[in-house]
């Protein structure tokens, strides 16, 4: 290599390291004390979507900034910054966090203090933090040390909180406001529902609840509050696009409570109104409310399938009657919004106008004009008993089997049971003492009306080819 070459190299070699020590020394930080808007959209399966404002310094040429104030669940693939004069160069995502075993850890090979009885300081080196610290003090190995360990200072690669370190490039110097968006874990909602049934147990008050859950290690103050019900598939480009592109739609329309859109192929619910959500907090707002919605009661008995397909009598005791809610999500029920999947749970009042539990299920996202319908326990004054009556077969593929099947009704008034039996193959109904339904490719049912404190009998006969 000539001279001219060599001095040529060794010069752009001390500027580059020049560069890169005026970029550490210029290190600046922004917090969540900067923000000047932030806005959350979260939903459903354990992903949110971050957008926040910030007023962040800037200076001309590259320099580094701390962007403190991320979730500890932050995709940082995902971040996105938009600001006029100033553009990322490179990112770092620093979540090792500060805490005693990563502390220890970092000392490793270093000597250490510990604080003697009489308050001076001792000095031992820490070999290995294998199943617990390993000492050499006075060129013996210990385990312990007679005093409490006291460290020197934090390691530089050790953050108390995830934090985002940008080399950024600037145009001038001040203060610039910036745009930033990302996607996180550790924020979730779901939907809760309270409906009150009233004496006749035709008709209930129904509550919905938008229950927040923030374990993200962020704390979000004065936020807007946008909520997703619907599955999104989180591996597709769109979900990545949408984050990039909402970082640029800051839409803050003050309306009253939650407002419901369409959002492509879910919904959007939109709290009209600024709320806290704070890390390790569990936050509940009002959803809806209707104090009148009609609501219909019946009884259900299944049979499994392996019932029909060999001799079966089914264990004394083992049989029980579903008692089933059912409500039209219409308007003229009081209704009449798309429901997000969610806990529904059941109260009744008692004999002294207190509101009693009486069973809970998860009802499944529901539109308007569509019917909910679930499960909230077992009867305790019905008893349903299936009895295998004959059993043929006719074939190596066709069977025959017949079933009584006997309902008891121990209440004070008149019931219907609807019966449910599903079939394996293809299946007809060649005989029953009750009008028999088909309500697909593998039930068939059947209505019984069963009288106060009374007895019924349902029979039939259906052959079976699989």
């Amino acid at each position: 290599m000539s001279d001219v070459l060599r001095r040529s190299a060794v010069c752009g070699i001390a500027a580059l390291g020049i560069a890169a020590g005026a970029v550490h020394a210029q290190e600046l930080t922004s917090g969540p004390a900067d923000r000047k808007d932030v806005s959350l959209t979260i939903y459903n399966n354990d992903l949110s979507l971050v957008r926040e404002t910030r007023g962040i310094p800037l200076r001309r040429g590259a320099y580094r900034l701390r962007y403190e104030g991320v979730t500890s669940g932050i995709d940082a693939t995902t971040v996105h910054l938009a600001g006029r004069g100033v553009r990322i160069v490179e990112q770092n995502y620093e979540y090792d966090l500060v805490s005693r075993d990563r502390l220890m850890q970092k000392y490793v090979g270093r000597d250490v203090s510990y604080r003697q009885p009489d308050g001076t300081l001792g000095r031992a080196r820490l070999l290995a933090m294998n199943e617990g610290p390993v000492y050499e003090m006075g060129g013996k190995i210990v385990f312990d040390l007679p005093g409490p360990v006291v460290l020197d200072a934090i390691p530089s690669e050790l953050s108390s909180h995830p934090t985002l370190v940008w080399t950024l490039e600037g145009d001038r110097e001040g203060t610039q406001d910036v745009s930033t968006a990302y996607l996180s874990g550790g924020i979730s909602w779901r939907a809760d529902y309270v409906l009150l049934l009233d004496a006749t147990e035709k008709q209930g008050g129904l509550t919905g609840w938008v229950t927040l859950d923030n374990h993200s290690g962020a704390s979000f103050e004065n936020a807007q509050l946008k909520l997703v019900a619907g599955d999104v598939n989180r591996v597709t480009p769109r979900m990545r696009q949408y984050a990039r592109e909402a970082a640029m739609a800051m839409d803050m329309v003050a309306k009253p409570q939650f407002e419901e859109e369409a959002f492509f192929e879910y919904h959007l619910y939109t709290l009209q109104r600024r709320t806290d959500v704070r890390d390790r907090q569990t936050k509940q707002v009002l959803f809806f409310e209707s104090d009148k919605v009609g609501v219909e009661k019946s009884y259900t008995f299944r049979a499994e399938p392996h019932y029909f397909m060999q001799r079966f009598e089914p264990q004394a005791g083992s049989e029980h009657v579903n008692v089933t809610l059912r409500f039209a999500n219409t308007k003229a029920n009081g209704l009449g919004n798309p429901v997000p999947e969610g806990i529904l749970r059941v109260y009744k009042q008692d004999s002294d106008g207190a509101a009693q539990f009486v069973g809970e299920n998860r009802v499944r996202h529901t539109p308007k004009d569509e019917t909910l319908e679930f499960a909230v326990g077992r009867a305790f004054d019905v008893v349903g008993e299936h009895e295998q009556m004959d059993f043929k077969q006719i074939s190596d593929r066709v069977t025959e089997v017949s079933y009584r099947v006997k309902l008891r009704n121990h209440k004070t008034e008149k019931i219907s049971v609807r019966v449910e039996e599903n079939f394996h193959g293809d299946w007809t109904i060649l005989e029953s003492s009750k009008p028999a339904t088909k309500e697909n490719a593998r039930t068939a049912s059947f209505v019984v009306d069963v009288a106060a404190d009374a007895e019924a009998v349902l029979t039939y006969r259906v052959r079976i080819t699989v």
